[in-house]
């Protein structure tokens, strides 16, 4: 699998893996918020309702509290309190009101008289307290009715102190009307229950009314769940939420407590109905996670290929180099990180082909000089040669000197002219080994000159690894970057989430106040215009901060995908600074190469010293010859004694030049293996294409 192959299918994998988690996640967290919001604000729907209950009931004893401060009941006269109670029982939801005296007889308007002192909230009534019974059922009424009750009980005082007490008795239905108003979305409906768990309003199950689903539970095993339910709403009295499940539905419920009274309001809802938004939600984010997700594909084709594309180019220019071929610059693209690795290549690619040539060019010297030193060793060889002959003669000729002095004298002065043909021969050796060392010190100054170059060339390619780990270190402070950025989004998504509380909040707040507003009537219509506009405000703060928390997550989502390309490409870094390596060992093998070359080349020099000092010694002893052959012609009587010294010297001149060849043919074979490593450098170097 190539890299664009790679590339494309980490990136997707990225994208999906990415997008599937905030998708799934996302949808948890809002299914989560709506359902807390929901719990929420069907709490303080049922604590609205329960308010709606209370001052329902605050109204009757209001009315009930006016009518026992007049004047005409407080006098405790029947006949009085019976004209002024009677036409109330016509005009108000009053099913019938009654006198009670301090003995506790109850002295009811539609006839008949009562004793109801045993019942608490008689005696409540008595001791100067409001209060409200519990309902009652028409099996436990004194009154014998077809449907429940309840009675509100008042004190009636003269001269501030209790004197009696005024009874209204309502039909307990009539609470029913009340919470039939109670409701919330979807599918929902309001009942009351008594601090007992008895049910004494319902709106959707009159089956239920005057019924405890907690003793139901014992023989029903389908009520045992909303039985659990009505024993923690009785537990817990300062309201809350909870869930149970009927007929196979689950249910959400709210409850709150009536007042002072006792009685819960208790507002319920299918679950599946209030979780409609939910719904639309997890479509919503499938829609968009699979946008993500295509436009993630393109996006990870669309990187690759332009990655691939570059590092293609670069290969390309890398196989070629590897060929020898330096002849073309890499072209750069554009000016990037990948451009500043052309550029780069382009410069190292510079410097290796100034070498080259130069190596070129001083390799061709030295195959010169080399041929010229061949050459000239080859002509002083055969002058050795001659010289050795010549010896060979002149040993023949001395041994016949003692039977003719003119013979002798004759061939002495053909000696003479043999010794200054060997000067002639030592003084143009002498030359050719000058000659032979200026050669020898031009190659090793153009050696070292190649030595100094591949040293700077190295130190630019370690100029080239810093700048290699500088870039990738910036690299990897960027990266850290965009991950303290990411950081920092998370904490804005979390500053999001406060606000959005609190724009939910708000609005609450606005409903209550508006539920305020409308409860005072006209002189609160200017408080419900301040709660519409706070619930605008709130409702404009929520979509903002919806909008907001949607930028934030696309935001993340960019940077996740920059820290990925980030990583990838400091993975490349780490491919080019191998490369880099890989080029300064190449040269480090090259200039040993050379420094070898540069030490056979002082061994050959040191040669040619020794060379040259014989020649001088010869030199040196053919000047003596010359002196004591003119000694000869002139002093023939001592030719002996001169006969012997230059046959000694002879002797010795054949013995230096058996030493002169020796040197020589160590100095061809050495000239020999020079020449094959110029070759092998001309070769080597000659792979490479330069222009």
């Amino acid at each position: 699998m190539n890299i664009k192959q790679t590339l494309t299918f980490l990136i997707s994998l990225l994208v999906i893996t990415s997008s599937l988690a905030v998708g799934i996640l996302a949808i948890i967290m809002a299914s989560q918020m709506i359902e807390q919001n929901t719990e929420e604000w069907m709490h303080n729907e049922a604590s609205i309702g329960a308010l709606l209950v209370a001052s329902s009931i605050d109204n009757h004893f209001d009315i009930l509290r006016e009518l026992a401060n007049t004047g005409y009941i407080r006098g405790m006269d029947w006949d009085t309190q019976y004209e002024m109670l009677f036409p109330y029982t016509q005009d108000m939801d009053i099913d019938d009101m009654a006198i009670i005296d301090l003995d506790g007889n109850a002295r009811h308007l539609s006839g008949g008289t009562v004793n109801i002192r045993s019942r608490d909230y008689v005696q409540r009534a008595l001791r100067g307290e409001m209060s409200l019974s519990e309902v009652i059922s028409p099996d436990e009424s004194a009154v014998k009715l077809d449907y429940p009750i309840m009675n509100y009980v008042v004190p009636i005082r003269s001269e501030g102190r209790v004197v009696g007490a005024l009874l209204a008795r309502v039909n307990a239905l009539g609470l029913t009307d009340v919470v039939s108003n109670i409701k919330a979305r979807g599918h929902s409906y309001a009942y009351l229950s008594n601090t007992q768990g008895r049910i004494i309003a319902h709106t959707t199950r009159p089956d239920l009314l005057m019924k405890n689903p907690i003793e139901m539970a014992k023989t029903d095993s389908t009520m045992s769940s909303i039985a659990h339910t009505t024993e923690y709403m009785i537990s817990h009295t300062t309201g809350g939420n909870s869930q149970y499940t009927m007929n196979g539905n689950k249910m959400l419920c709210a409850f709150a407590p009536v007042g002072n009274q006792d009685m819960i309001l208790v507002l319920t809802a299918e679950l599946s109905s209030l979780m409609t938004e939910v719904t639309r939600l997890r479509n919503l984010i499938f829609i968009i996670v699979a946008a993500f997700v295509v436009i993630g594909l393109f996006a990870a084709l669309k990187i690759a290929g332009f990655i691939a594309k570059r590092l293609k180019n670069v290969e390309t220019t890398v196989t070629r180099l590897g060929g020898g071929d330096f002849s073309k610059e890499h072209k750069v693209l554009k000016k990037d990180e990948i451009g500043a690795i052309a550029a780069a290549l382009n410069k190292c690619m510079e410097s290796i082909k100034h070498l080259v040539k130069t190596i070129k060019e001083k390799t061709s010297s030295l195959s010169q000089i080399g041929k010229e030193l061949s050459e000239n060793m080859v002509r002083t060889n055969d002058a050795m040669n001659l010289i050795d002959e010549n010896m060979v003669n002149i040993n023949k000729r001395m041994e016949y000197q003692s039977a003719s002095v003119i013979e002798t004298s004759s061939t002495m002065r053909q000696m003479i002219s043999t010794i200054r043909k060997l000067t002639d021969n030592v003084e143009l050796q002498s030359e050719s080994v000058s000659q032979s060392s200026s050669a020898i010190e031009q190659m090793l100054a153009n050696i070292e000159s190649v030595t100094q170059t591949l040293i700077r060339n190295s130190d630019g390619v370690k100029v080239l690894a810093k700048a290699s780990d500088v870039g990738r270190s910036g690299l990897q402070e960027v990266a850290a970057d965009i991950q303290e950025i990411a950081r920092e989004s998370e904490g804005l998504l979390e500053i999001n989430a406060v606000m959005q509380n609190i724009a939910s909040q708000t609005n609450l707040l606005s409903m209550n106040a508006a539920i305020e507003a409308a409860h005072a009537g006209d002189a609160g219509k200017g408080f419900a215009v301040v709660a519409d506009e706070i619930r605008k405000l709130a409702e404009s703060s929520s979509e903002q901060s919806k909008t907001i928390s949607a930028v934030l997550k696309k935001i993340k989502e960019s940077i996740d995908k920059i820290t990925q390309s980030t990583n990838t490409v400091l993975n490349k870094f780490e491919d080019i600074d191998k490369g880099v390596k890989t080029v300064s060992q190449q040269e480090d093998n090259i200039r040993a190469s050379m420094e070898e070359q540069s030490v056979g080349s002082k061994q050959i020099l040191e040669a040619v010293g020794k060379l040259n000092d014989l020649t001088r010694q010869v030199k040196a002893g053919s000047a003596e010859m010359s002196e004591g052959s003119e000694q000869i012609i002139q002093e023939s009587e001592n030719l002996e004694k001169v006969t012997s010294e230059v046959t000694a010297a002879i002797k010795e001149m054949s013995s230096e030049t058996e030493e002169i060849s020796t040197v020589i043919k160590r100095i061809n074979e050495t000239t020999g293996h020079n020449k094959e490593n110029i070759n092998v450098l001309i070769e080597e170097v000659g792979r490479f294409k330069v222009e």
